[in-house]
């Protein structure tokens, strides 16, 4: 999956740029030259370079005799991918090592820029013929979670309101939502988080109300975070967790 949406896209932008759409061929088709790898192959794989023998989101930016070759850490996905179906695409926090170095590739080496969602946000230079050169960029991004919560509910008009208000408000598009989050590698791994102390108000409450935050009629809406006995406990929990796994 991953794969093949890379492909997509990158195909989507060469077009733009040169106006040319290139062929995509499968393992059983001739190799074209010059060729541009995207994913895994037969051909990759006769270059020593497997997806499996990455680490988790890393990608090569590769240049070889014939070949540039756009890889990293995919997921062992085979569903198929339709390019104007959002819900099809690869999710947040799947590998997409070859995604990233397609977007990669496409910022540093073609100038292509997204400022927003939509073509009125894309920056795709126009050139009749696309030449590149360089060295081998193989890399992970830096920062590793790189989830926005509810970052595809973005405003139609790209300007208005995020907060759900009563009746609702009108949202782009999911694929427009979704491609700019591909594009801006939300996701990276999976993490969770959670709301902490819910539990505090059964086991404390009573026991402890300076523990919660004063001055609110009926249950307290969160804790009293400079309560140095709160803290205490805090760390008494955590530290039993660290010593015991419970």
């Amino acid at each position: 999956r991953a794969a093949q949406f890379a492909v997509a896209e990158l195909q989507y932008h060469l077009e733009k740029m040169t106006g040319t759409v290139l062929p995509v061929v499968a393992d059983s088709d001739p190799l074209p030259r010059p060729a541009i790898l995207v994913g895994e192959s037969a051909a990759t794989r006769a270059l020593g370079l497997a997806s499996a023998d990455f680490a988790p989101q890393e990608y090569l930016i590769g240049f070889r005799p014939g070949a540039l070759v756009l890889m990293g850490r995919d997921a062992d996905d085979r569903a198929a991918v339709d390019y104007q179906n959002a819900a099809t695409f690869p999710g947040d926090f799947d590998e997409q090592g070859t995604v990233y170095a397609v977007y990669d590739f496409l910022e540093r080496f073609c100038a292509v820029r997204w400022y927003l969602p939509t073509e009125l946000g894309e920056v795709i230079p126009a050139r009749s013929t696309l030449t590149v050169e360089g060295r081998d960029l193989r890399r992970r991004p830096a920062m590793t979670y790189r989830y926005v919560y509810r970052g595809e509910n973005l405003p139609a008009d790209l300007i208005g309101d995020t907060i759900e208000r009563e009746g609702g408000y009108p949202s782009l598009d999911q694929r427009s939502s979704r491609l700019f989050m591909r594009r801006m590698r939300q996701g990276g791994e999976r993490y969770n988080a959670n709301h902490s102390f819910y539990g505090y108000y059964d086991r404390f409450l009573n026991e402890h109300p300076d523990w919660f935050a004063q001055g609110y009629e009926g249950q307290p809406p969160q804790m009293c975070f400079t309560n140095q006995d709160f803290i205490n406990q805090v760390i008494a929990d955590a530290r039993e967790h660290f010593d015991t796994g419970k």
